[in-house]
């Protein structure tokens, strides 16, 4: 079905990808929301904000939400698989707690008080839960699966490379031996 992480290295790739494909659509929303449109001065915070957002929310996922999104998955699914009823369950643990998290840290990042955040956060929040819903399953999800999938292609070639190398390797090795008894 869908390309999932096989291991942690796997993992961190796929990790990358998705939380840069959804703050560059998080953030260019919400920017452009509270800054009256897209414009010149819209998109100079943007880019300036952007570095400073996808650090966080990159550490966020993997420091609170991916753990406790396992936790919950791990208690629900007792055998991972990679139907699409695991994608989108953990598609929205993830996006609910990261949209949580974000949706108050980013406006503090943007520039907010901490009042500001919390009394825009039932229109904010819904708002933010939506945009980053909608992006992880039809834009971030199948993109950074399809990236995933080519470096898994790439690592299962080395792989297959190293072993065929190592095969090689061996069977010299036995050659070799074997010419050195009998020259004995």
């Amino acid at each position: 079905m869908s390309n999932l992480p096989r291991n942690a290295k796997e993992g961190i790739i796929f990790g990358v990808y998705m939380c840069l494909f959804i703050v560059l659509v998080m953030s260019f929303a919400n920017i452009c929301i509270n800054m009256g449109g897209v414009n010149a001065q819209s998109l100079s915070a943007w880019g300036i904000s952007l570095p400073i957002v996808f650090v966080v929310a990159f550490a966020v996922e993997n420091i609170v939400v991916t753990p406790i999104s396992n936790f919950i998955m791990n208690r629900v699914y007792k055998e991972r698989s990679n139907s699409n009823a695991v994608v989108a369950l953990n598609a929205i643990i993830i996006v609910t707690m990261m949209s949580l998290i974000m949706t108050f840290l980013g406006g503090v990042i943007g520039g907010m008080s901490v009042s500001t955040v919390l009394s825009g956060f039932l229109t904010s929040w819904p708002r933010n839960f939506c945009i980053a819903m909608f992006c992880n399953l039809l834009f971030a999800g199948p993109l950074a699966r399809l990236i995933l999938k080519g470096f898994q292609t790439l690592f299962d070639k080395k792989t297959a490379q190293a072993k065929q190398l190592s095969v090689y390797q061996n069977s010299q090795g036995a050659t070799a031996k074997t010419d050195s008894n009998m020259n004995k």
